[in-house]
């Protein structure tokens, strides 16, 4: 009984252990992470920025490309629709995603919704961005996996560091996407 105690005990043991060093080495993946974003915004000059057309929405939108010493360094979208404007900002290390900052403003009323929409409609408001609700994502890949993710609405702040296969799968088929209409911006999109 005493051997199944402290087998027990050992075994309890290596796994806070091993928990520890995880947590560790994820904080330590989350700073490098936190280091690319802080110094690609800091970038005051970009060689070069392509700008596409964007048409994965009802109201069109566009991307850019940010380049520095010949690498893809950012990517923004900027997507509109009736009811909504969206915000992605891609960042690569290396070529390698490492960040994406999502924003999505749900807006109050179509956009369309001014006052005359609003009386025909027995309303009591006229579209107006600064009452939308905003949704954000912080999402943080190592090795082309989201390892984290920071999910902020008006209610709530949370952090996600599991079960996140489907979203990692979502995120990465969208900057595909985006890596290949850089490459090919003349098959539509």
């Amino acid at each position: 009984m005493k051997s199944f105690k402290f087998s027990i005990v050992v075994f309890l043991l290596i796994c806070f252990v091993q928990g520890t060093a995880q947590e560790k080495n994820r904080s330590e993946q989350i700073k490098r992470i936190k280091e690319n974003f802080s110094q690609i915004n800091s970038v005051a000059q970009w060689d070069s920025i392509v700008r596409l057309p964007f048409f994965e929405s009802t109201e069109g939108g566009e991307i850019a490309y940010f380049y520095k010493n010949a690498q893809l360094k950012k990517i923004i979208t900027n997507q509109f629709g009736e009811t909504f404007k969206s915000i992605t900002e891609y960042y690569l290390d290396n070529d390698n995603l490492s960040f994406i900052y999502e924003k999505f403003f749900r807006y109050n009323r179509p956009i369309t919704w001014d006052s005359t929409a609003m009386k025909e409609n027995n309303d009591n408001q006229v579209w107006d961005i600064k009452k939308s609700v905003i949704k954000e994502k912080r999402n943080y890949f190592y090795n082309n996996r989201l390892i984290k993710q920071i999910i902020t609405t008006p209610d709530e702040t949370r952090t996600q560091l599991s079960g996140l296969t489907e979203e990692e799968d979502r995120q990465l088929q969208a900057f595909h996407a985006m890596i290949l209409l850089k490459d090919n911006p003349n098959t539509g999109n």
